[in-house]
């Protein structure tokens, strides 16, 4: 089952707004979200239409103050994942330089058929480097629209994560809106943070979300010729934000 499949199991645009992702994780993922706090601020509401949670909050949690009720940053139960603080440089060096990855090299050298047992090194990587968080993305499915800023580069996945999930990005600026120029230029619809716009300037348009998630599938994925792409009357779900 594709990512895409799984992110739009259950889609319904039940939040306007939403943020799940790290705030000060290294010094140029602070700079460049700064402007998450603006946003929030000015335009998240109750819990029941907006949602905030900062995967990397302080260890212990317990400085912290949220942002309002919406702001579930403080909630265990939420089981919140950063990829960042999980999969670490030490990390990715010692499975490196393991003797699992020996194994698991051996193995692809000679694959024939797909075992159906997969080696320690093999389940690492299905766990931690593919690993999809169906929380996460159970979320971005149910949101109207995404703040989708970059981090530690002038882009950020989550912007692709929101498309693919039918929700409209927010991004600070046009050149936030992809990796490459070919990328930029694709045509993908977002909107683009001013603190002068009121909350109604951002609004759900399900011809946005449609446009963008083919042009997703059609650019960023290898699905465009699965079975399943080929029935055109796919469409994102409809919300009244």
């Amino acid at each position: 089952e594709t990512w895409v499949r799984k992110a739009l199991h259950d889609a319904e645009k039940k939040l306007r707004f939403s943020f799940v992702g790290g705030l000060k994780t290294d010094r140029c993922t602070e700079l460049a979200r700064a402007w998450v706090l603006d946003f929030a601020r000015s335009h998240f509401t109750s819990k029941n239409e907006s949602l905030v949670i900062f995967t990397d909050c302080c260890p212990s949690r317990a400085a912290y103050i949220p942002l309002g009720d919406y702001d579930q940053t403080l909630n265990h139960e939420l089981n919140w994942w950063n990829p960042k603080l999980n999969i670490s440089v030490q990390t990715i060096s010692q499975l490196m330089q393991s003797n699992q990855r020996s194994e698991w090299l051996n193995l692809l050298s000679t694959l024939d058929p797909w075992p159906t047992a997969l080696p320690a090194f093999a389940k690492i990587a299905q766990s931690q480097y593919l690993r999809f968080d169906q929380n996460y993305f159970d979320i971005l499915a149910s949101s109207a629209l995404v703040l989708t800023p970059a981090g530690d580069a002038p882009w950020s996945r989550r912007f692709f994560e929101a498309i693919m999930s039918c929700a409209i990005p927010i991004v600070q600026l046009p050149e936030h809106a992809g990796r490459t120029e070919d990328e930029l230029t694709l045509g993908y619809l977002y909107y683009i943070f001013d603190p002068k716009f009121p909350t109604d300037h951002y609004k759900y348009r399900q011809d946005w979300a449609n446009h963008n998630h083919r042009l997703f599938i059609r650019h960023n994925t290898l699905l465009y010729d699965a079975d399943f792409y080929h029935d055109t009357n796919y469409t994102c779900p409809t919300s009244s934000w």
